[in-house]
């Protein structure tokens, strides 16, 4: 379908546009509110910029797609397919990405205030100054991703895997990490104030000037791990 032809659909009142094949379609700065684009086709697609607020792009393709400063409030992602899609500086609050694979995505600077991403593959991601503020990432692999400078305050990360993730500079203030796996993660200058890790896993994880008033370590695995002070834990 061409986008002129969704555009003059859209403003006449259509919302239902499930399965359409719109690759490399240039939809930049439009207003695509509540639109059903379930199983799309959106491969290549510029929509930087694109109203997409409450959308449901259930099954969508998105591969290669430009959805960076996008507004994707509420939208709902479920069993959609990513693959170096944009979203820089996106908009996903509220947004459900949860069981999704967005392995070595580029997620710098968006806003994922309450977003549902448990469970998804997040490895080698780079979320460098994103808001994920009460976020829902429990269970989640975070495996090397990338969250320096990011707020993840009162967000949930039980169970979830930081295995050598960058949380440099993060904010977790009252954040959930219990029996998450932290292992040679790096939290320098974390705050962790309030924060639960409890039964987590922090070994040769780096602490160094990490803020820890009032974190809860109860059963915390902590070998080898550097303190805010710089000594090395030894277990």
């Amino acid at each position: 379908m061409k986008s002129e032809e969704l555009l003059k659909r859209y403003v006449g009142g259509e919302r239902n546009f499930c399965g359409v094949d719109l690759s490399g379609s240039d939809l930049r700065v439009t207003n695509l509110t509540g639109i059903n684009l379930a199983g799309a086709k959106l491969n290549q697609a510029f929509l930087v910029g694109t109203n997409l607020a409450g959308a449901n792009l259930f099954g969508a393709e998105l591969m290669g797609t430009n959805l960076a400063s996008a507004c994707l409030i509420g939208a709902k992602f479920t069993q959609a397919k990513f693959s170096e899609t944009n979203l820089i500086g996106a908009d996903l609050t509220g947004a459900d990405l949860g069981g999704l694979s967005l392995t070595q995505m580029q997620i710098i600077g968006s806003r994922l205030f309450s977003a549902n991403l448990a469970g998804a593959n997040l490895k080698f991601v780079n979320f460098t100054g994103s808001d994920l503020t009460k976020a829902n990432l429990a269970g989640a692999d975070l495996t090397e991703a990338n969250l320096t400078g990011t707020h993840l305050t009162f967000t949930k990360l039980t169970s979830a895997i930081l295995q050598k993730a960058n949380l440099t500079g993060a904010n977790l203030t009252g954040a959930d990490l219990s029996e998450a796996n932290l292992t040679g993660a790096d939290l320098t200058r974390t705050h962790l104030s309030g924060t639960k890790l409890v039964k987590a896993i922090l070994w040769d994880a780096n602490l160094t000037d990490a803020i820890l008033d009032n974190t809860n370590l109860a059963g915390a695995a902590m070998n080898g791990a550097t303190m805010p002070d710089g000594t090395i834990n030894p277990g």
